[in-house]
């Protein structure tokens, strides 16, 4: 109570300002104290015990939800980014509510509040195989993949058009930091490094003896999601229309640019930023 508040400010002898704008009834919040909750004191005068008790009841509940949600979330199998759906699936609608919220709040997001959870939870995990379902909250989505349900972080704009990397100096791409870094002096010059999105029809040859693979094919086989799949920076050296493909995010680099071939001279390091 603010009048409990300012005897205890008088008796330790202590001052205060008052900010005008807690008077101003256009604000939802003031309304609410100025006008509101005096009319409902006055006709209930038990209404502050029973608003604490019902303050105290809530938090418990709260945090019987988290200890529970915790639990669930252990027995299923789940991890940081990723839950699975066959273990959401044994869990009542409400236990399911739950859990996802309190998984997003673990990983530093607002739970995610849908008008309708029993349509999200159907999309969500009952869709056909082939389906790529997505729930889109604040700061992120929930998407299915490969038997899980994935958290996926919001992330920023990746560049509108490719980039040249030279050597000696950084470039950022997305959550992606690209480097050229020299290892021994260069018997020979380094051609056009460019960075670039997946176009489409891209092929990787993971040995200069070997065949050339679809790298579209190679992507799904290492089970890299659709999301990231689009963002990863694919590095090509050599002229437009004779450029090869030299590393693939850091799931792959060509032994040429990884260091250990001194002919190239050159050591190609990406490193990705963890949530």
């Amino acid at each position: 109570e603010r009048a409990e508040l300012e005897r205890w400010a008088r008796v330790a002898g202590l001052s205060w300002v008052d900010d005008p704008s807690n008077t101003d009834q256009r604000f939802d919040r003031n309304f609410l104290r100025h006008t509101v909750l005096p009319l409902l004191r006055d006709r209930w005068p038990g209404l502050n015990r029973r608003l604490r008790h019902t303050a105290e009841s809530c938090g418990e509940s709260e945090a019987l939800n988290r200890k529970l949600a915790a639990l669930q979330w252990q027995a299923i199998g789940g991890d940081r980014d990723r839950l699975p759906v066959d273990g959401l699936k044994t869990l009542p609608l409400a236990e399911q509510k739950n859990l996802v919220r309190w998984w997003a709040r673990e990983r530093g997001f607002h739970a995610p509040t849908p008008g309708d959870w029993q349509q999200v939870i159907r999309d969500l995990l009952f869709a056909a195989e082939d389906r790529e379902p997505e729930f889109r909250s604040d700061g992120f989505s929930l998407r299915r993949f490969q038997g899980d349900l994935c958290l996926v972080p919001d992330r920023g704009p990746l560049p509108d058009a490719p980039v040249d990397l030279e050597p000696g100096e950084g470039v950022a791409w997305g959550e992606w930091s690209l480097r050229l870094e020299s290892v021994v002096t260069p018997e020979q010059s380094l051609p056009p490094i460019r960075i670039f999105t997946r176009q489409g029809g891209e092929r990787v040859r993971f040995r200069p003896d070997g065949p050339s693979r679809s790298l579209k094919k190679w992507l799904q086989e290492v089970g890299v999601p659709p999301w990231e799949r689009a963002r990863l920076p694919l590095v090509f050296a050599g002229s437009e229309g004779a450029a090869e493909l030299i590393a693939i995010g850091d799931l792959w680099c060509s032994e040429q640019y990884s260091g250990g071939a001194h002919a190239a001279g050159w050591r190609l390091v990406i490193e990705r930023e963890c949530d």
